[in-house]
């Protein structure tokens, strides 16, 4: 079942009906929170030579990463660290990936064993002329089918690194078609979301894509963002 808690803030709603069943021990879904990030004025800047993670946009998706821990088994946040790439992790999982884009944030968790990478952009984001120049030749067909549009493609692409691990100037190593998608010599599933605000949401995990459910956190503002004291 995938579930969309619209409009932002608003209660659960399902979007795909399917029979409702006891929760389960285990996480067996995507979690996704959105939120739109605070005024800049509404919160204490980081200090001069802070880390990296400190900002804004960063801490407001570790506050998203906080509040999955009501539906996720998360460790505590004293182990987080970064991995070569930045990227940051619990060492045992479960995996999971910020995005945020435009005055918004997201953040993911992946069932236990996954890997997971989502890429959130406004859908008018990406310009055709600069994503074909990373596109392969299927991908371009489908980009003048109108079967994705440019920003679609990017998030997609993005996303694939994400759960990669890689970095963006590996991009056009990623092969992207209908459903999955190919990098180093992996297989990716992928999908995208319409969460609402003009915004798509790619998510993209290396096994076959589980259900997912997203909801809109209330505003920012409304729920602590964390100062992260772990390494850099």
């Amino acid at each position: 079942m995938d579930a969309l808690s619209w409009p932002p803030g608003g209660p659960l709603a399902t979007v795909r009906s399917s029979v409702e069943v006891a929760p389960v021990a285990a996480q067996t879904k995507v979690y996704v929170r959105l939120a739109r990030l605070p005024a800049p004025a509404s919160c204490p800047a980081p200090a001069a030579g802070a880390a990296r993670g400190t900002g804004l946009q960063s801490r407001t998706g570790l506050a998203l990463l906080a509040a999955l821990a009501r539906d996720c088994r998360l460790p505590p946040f004293a182990l987080l660290h970064r991995d070569g790439n930045g990227k940051p992790r619990f060492p045992d999982g479960p995996d999971f990936s910020i995005s945020h884009s435009r005055g918004f944030a997201a953040c993911a968790v992946a069932p236990p064993g996954f890997s997971i990478g989502i890429d959130l952009e406004p859908r008018d984001r990406a310009r055709a002329a600069a994503v074909l120049r990373i596109a392969g030749e299927q991908e371009r067909a489908a980009l003048a089918d109108g079967v994705m549009t440019a920003t679609e493609l990017w998030t997609a692409k993005e996303a694939v690194l994400k759960a990669a691990g890689a970095g963006l100037p590996e991009i056009c190593g990623v092969s992207v078609q209908p459903a999955i998608a190919h990098f180093a010599g992996r297989t990716y599933a992928w999908r995208h979301v319409h969460p609402g605000q003009g915004l798509v949401l790619a998510i993209v995990v290396d096994r076959t894509m589980p259900p997912v459910e997203i909801r809109w956190q209330a505003p920012a503002v409304d729920f602590p963002l964390p100062n992260p004291a772990w390494e850099h």
